[in-house]
C-alpha cells in the first residue's frame, strides 16, 4: 500500500465495491465466498490503521470493505465476524462524516490526530484468562440485577466493584456483548441489548469511580447495541441511542473537548432524522434543546455564530411547547433557562439588550421552578440571575452587584457542600467574582471575602478530579490576589503570577483557546504593575502576553474582550510614556465601548485617553477623551435609582469634569468650561474653576465670575433639596442606596485615582454557566 498511496482514494472505494460484488457473483456460495469476504474484512481492518495517505479515504475504503464482506459473512452464518464488522461500521460512519465536515469548515489540519481522538480505546484487554473471568462475572452480576429492574441493588454492586469499572471492563463488555447478542435468536438478543443499554446508562451517570472510565464504558456499550438497533429496523431505539451517544460525548473527559462536542452535535442531528416535531414532540424538543447546549459550548467555529445557532434551537422549542401544558412545562422552563444562558454569553450584538433578555428568560423559568417543587432548578436559576446582574449594563452598577450577591446567597440555601458539592463550589466561585467587583463596602474587605470564597471552592474543585474547574477557580483567585490590598503587595503579585502559570498547565491554547487568552490578559495586567524584577522586562512580558491574547480574541469574533485588551495594552504604553500608541489603543477600545451600551468600560477607556493626552498637553485629544467619558457618566446617572446616588456617581468621577474644564481653559474657551461645570453641578469644581492660577496671568473674566456665583447658589440649593428628600425618606422607613463618600480633592495637576490602582482586567471572570 505504501507504494500506491495515490490510488487509495474514493475511486478505489467505488472500485472495491464493484469488484467484490462481481467476484462474489462468480463464486460458489459457502466457503469460497466466505474466504474472499474474510480477506476483504481483514483488509478493511488493516487500512483503518494505515498511517499514510488520506485518512478519510482510508476509512471510506474500510467502510465499503466491511459492507460488502457482511453481505456474505451474515449474522446467520458467521455471527461473530458479522457482528465485529457491524460494530466497526457503527464506529466509522459518523467519524467519516464529522471529519469531512470539520475539514470543509477548516477546523482541522491533522486528520490522524482528529480521528484518534474520536475513536474509543480498543486495545486494552485482561492479561490473563482468570482476570477476564473476574470481569465477565462482574458483568453477569450487573446484567442480572439490571434485568430484574433492581436499580437500588445495582448501585450497591457498582459501588462494591468500583475498581473494575475501567477500560478493561469496557472491552470485556464489547467482546461478550457482540458474541452473546448475535449468537442468540433475535428476540433474546433484543432483551440482552436492552439490558446492556439500561446498564451502561446507569454507569454513565454513576457518581462514584472514575468519570473518564464510566463514560468510555457507556460510549463503547452504545456503539455495540447500535449494531442491533439499526435505523432501518428499530428507528425509535436507534434515535434514542444517538441521543445517548451525543450526551456521553458532550460529557466525555477523554479526548479533545472540541472534537467531542463535534461528535455530540453530529449525533443530536442524527436523532432529529427520526424525532420529527409532529410525531415525537417531546423527544424533538429535548433533542433541540440539547443541540442548543452543544452549540453554546462549541469550541470550533465562530463563537458568535455558534451562540446564534443555540438561540435559534432554543427559540424553536419555545415556539412549540406551552407553559400551560403540565407535561411540557419542565422542558419549557429548562429551555428558557438555557436561552438566558445563551443571551448572557453573547459576544456580538447589543450587550445591554442581551443581558435584559437573559434576565427575562430566567424570570420566565421561575414561573415553573419553585423552591418547594424544583429546589435544584430554582437554585440554578438564582445563580444564573446573579450572573446576569453581575454583568448587567443597565441600571446602577453598585445596586446590580448587591442584587447579584443576594441571588447567590439564595442559591446557597439549597446548594450545600454535603448534598450538592459541585453546584456549591460553582456558586461560591461566582459569589467570589461578585465580591471582587463589589463597589459598596470597603475594597479591602470585599477582596478578602472573594479570596476566602474561592479557597472554599477549591476544597471541592481539586486538580485531580476537576482539572478545568480547578484551573478556572485558580484564575479567579489570582485576580483577587492581583488586586489585593491587605498584606505585602509584591507577595500578592507573585502569588497571582504563580496561580496564572499553574492555570496554563491545564488551560492550553489548543484545548481552551478563549480561556488561555484570558489568562494571558490577566498576566499582562499583573506584569505591567509588577514590583519585583526589572521594569523593562516586566513590560515586555506584559506586551507579549497581550499580543498572544489578541491572536485569539479578535475584534470580529470577540469585540468586547478585544476592546478590554486594547485598554490593557494602552495602559502599558501609558506607563512607558508612549503617548501615540496609548491614545490609539484607547480610541480603538472606545469604538466598541460606546457610552450608551458600555458606560463603565467606556468611562475607563475614555478617561485614560483624556489623562494620557493631558500629559502631552494634547488638549483637543483631552477633550475628546473626557467628553466621551462624561457621556458614559451621564448614562450611568440616568440609571441611578435616587438623586443621592446620582450625586455620588459625579463625586466618584469628578476627575473627568476637572480634566475637560482644564482643557477648555487651556485653549481659552471659558464658556465651554462653564458648560461642563453646569453639567457636573459639583461645588468643588466651581471652586476649582474660580482658582486664579488656572487662567493665564490669573485673570478671570467678569462674566465667568458672575456665572460661578450663580452656580454656587444653584448647587447649594440642589444639595439642600436632596438632603431634605433623603431625610424624609429615612423617616418613612426607607433606605439610602449606596454609601456616602467624601468629595475628592484634586490639585490643578491631578492624576485620576481610577487610572492608577485598578487596571482593567479584560477577562470575564464569571465561571461557565451552571
Amino acid at each position: 500500500m505504501s507504494n500506491n498511496i495515490d490510488l487509495l482514494d474514493s475511486n478505489f472505494a467505488i472500485f472495491l465495491r464493484l469488484w467484490a460484488m462481481a467476484t462474489f457473483a462468480q463464486m460458489e456460495q459457502g466457503i469460497p465466498q466466505a474466504g474472499s469476504a474474510d480477506i476483504i474484512g481483514h483488509f478493511s481492518s488493516l487500512i483503518i490503521n494505515f498511517s499514510l495517505g488520506d485518512k478519510v479515504a482510508n476509512l471510506e475504503i474500510a467502510i465499503v470493505g466491511y459492507e460488502v464482506a457482511t453481505t456474505v459473512l451474515t449474522r446467520e452464518t458467521y455471527p461473530e465476524k458479522w457482528a465485529m464488522m457491524k460494530y466497526s461500521l457503527a464506529l466509522l460512519r459518523p467519524v467519516v462524516k464529522i471529519v469531512k465536515d470539520a475539514q470543509e469548515a477548516g477546523f482541522i489540519s491533522n486528520q490522524i490526530f482528529f480521528i484518534q481522538e474520536i475513536l474509543p480505546d480498543q486495545d486494552s484487554w485482561p492479561q490473563t484468562f482468570e482476570e477476564y473471568l473476574k470481569y465477565e462475572d462482574f458483568l453477569m452480576e450487573l446484567l442480572q440485577v439490571t434485568s430484574n429492574n433492581d436499580f437500588q441493588e445495582l448501585a450497591v454492586i457498582l459501588k462494591s466493584g468500583i475498581n473494575r469499572l475501567d477500560k478493561l471492563f469496557a472491552q470485556v463488555l464489547r467482546k461478550w456483548a457482540i458474541l452473546e447478542m448475535f449468537e442468540r435468536d433475535p428476540q433474546k438478543a433484543h432483551i440482552v441489548a436492552t439490558d446492556i443499554g439500561n446498564l451502561i446508562s446507569k454507569i454513565k451517570d454513576f457518581p462514584l469511580g472514575k468519570r473518564r472510565d464510566n463514560l468510555e464504558i457507556a460510549i463503547i456499550g452504545y456503539y455495540v447495541i447500535s449494531v442491533l438497533f439499526t435505523k432501518e429496523n428499530y428507528p425509535l431505539q436507534w434515535a434514542m441511542l444517538q441521543m445517548n451517544l451525543a450526551s456521553a460525548y458532550c460529557s466525555r473527559v477523554q479526548g479533545n473537548p472540541a472534537i467531542n462536542l463535534e461528535l455530540s452535535i453530529a449525533f443530536y442531528q442524527s436523532a432529529l432524522q427520526i424525532f420529527f416535531v409532529d410525531k415525537y414532540k417531546e423527544y424533538w424538543a429535548a433533542t433541540q434543546q440539547n443541540l442548543g447546549n452543544a452549540y453554546a459550548n462549541r469550541i470550533y467555529g465562530s463563537r458568535a455564530e455558534n451562540l446564534n445557532l443555540a438561540i435559534s434551537a432554543y427559540q424553536s422549542v419555545l415556539q412549540v411547547l406551552r407553559l400551560e401544558d403540565s407535561s411540557q412545562m419542565q422542558i419549557w422552563a429548562k429551555t428558557q433557562s438555557n436561552l438566558g444562558n445563551a443571551y448572557n454569553d453573547q459576544v456580538r450584538g447589543n450587550r445591554l439588550e442581551d443581558v435584559e433578555l437573559a434576565i427575562g428568560a430566567y424570570q420566565a423559568a421561575l414561573q415553573v421552578y419553585k423552591p418547594e417543587t424544583f429546589p435544584e432548578d430554582w437554585a440554578r436559576t438564582q445563580t444564573n440571575l446573579a450572573n446576569s446582574y453581575s454583568n448587567r449594563v443597565k441600571g446602577d452598577r453598585s445596586e446590580n452587584l448587591e442584587i447579584a450577591i443576594d441571588y447567590y446567597q439564595l442559591a446557597l440555601q439549597v446548594y450545600k457542600p454535603e448534598t450538592f458539592p459541585q453546584e456549591w463550589a460553582r456558586t461560591k466561585i461566582c459569589l467570589g467574582s461578585a465580591y471582587d467587583d463589589r463597589i459598596r463596602g470597603t475594597r479591602e474587605e470585599n477582596l478578602e471575602q472573594a479570596i476566602t470564597t474561592y479557597e472554599e471552592a477549591l476544597q471541592i474543585y481539586n486538580r485531580e478530579a476537576f482539572p478545568k474547574k480547578w484551573a478556572t477557580t485558580c484564575m479567579n483567585l489570582a485576580v483577587s490576589y492581583q488586586h489585593r490590598l491587605r498584606g505585602d503587595r509584591e507577595e500578592n503579585q507573585e502569588r497571582a503570577i504563580c496561580l496564572y502559570q499553574e492555570c496554563l498547565q491545564v488551560i492550553t491554547q489548543a484545548q481552551y483557546p478563549e480561556q488561555w487568552a484570558e489568562v494571558h490578559i490577566n498576566l499582562a495586567n499583573t506584569y505591567h504593575n509588577r514590583l519585583k524584577g526589572e521594569r523593562t522586562e516586566n513590560l515586555k512580558q506584559a506586551i507579549a502576553a497581550t499580543e498572544g491574547a489578541l491572536q485569539i480574541l479578535t475584534r470580529q469574533e470577540f469585540p468586547e474582550r478585544w476592546a478590554g485588551i486594547q485598554v490593557t495594552l494602552g495602559t502599558i504604553y501609558q506607563k512607558q510614556r508612549q503617548v501615540v500608541e496609548a491614545i490609539a489603543c484607547f480610541r480603538a477600545a472606545i469604538e466598541v465601548y460606546q457610552p450608551r451600551t458600555f458606560p463603565i468600560e467606556c468611562l475607563q477607556a475614555a478617561g485614560r485617553l483624556g489623562y494620557i493626552a493631558s500629559l502631552a498637553e494634547l488638549w483637543i485629544e483631552v477633550i475628546e477623551g473626557y467628553d466621551t467619558a462624561i457621556q458614559a457618566v451621564e448614562q450611568s446617572r440616568t440609571w441611578a435609582s435616587t438623586d443621592r446616588r446620582k450625586q455620588e456617581i459625579i463625586s466618584e468621577v469628578i476627575d473627568v469634569y476637572v480634566g475637560i474644564v482644564q482643557a477648555y481653559i487651556k485653549i481659552n474657551q471659558p464658556d465651554k468650561a462653564i458648560e461642563y461645570v453646569e453639567r457636573s453641578k459639583a461645588r468643588n469644581l466651581v471652586e476649582l474653576l474660580a482658582t486664579r492660577d488656572l487662567y493665564p496671568k490669573g485673570d478671570i473674566p467678569e462674566a465667568v465670575i458672575n456665572e460661578l456665583s450663580r452656580l454656587r447658589r444653584a448647587i447649594d440649593a440642589e444639595q439642600r433639596r436632596v438632603e431634605i428628600q433623603q431625610t424624609n425618606r429615612n423617616s418613612n422607613g426607607g433606605t439610602i442606596s449606596g454609601e456616602t463618600r467624601p468629595p475628592n480633592r484634586h490639585p490643578t495637576n491631578y492624576q485620576p485615582r481610577f487610572y492608577q490602582s485598578h487596571p482593567i482586567a479584560a477577562t470575564t471572570r464569571r465561571i461557565a454557566r451552571p
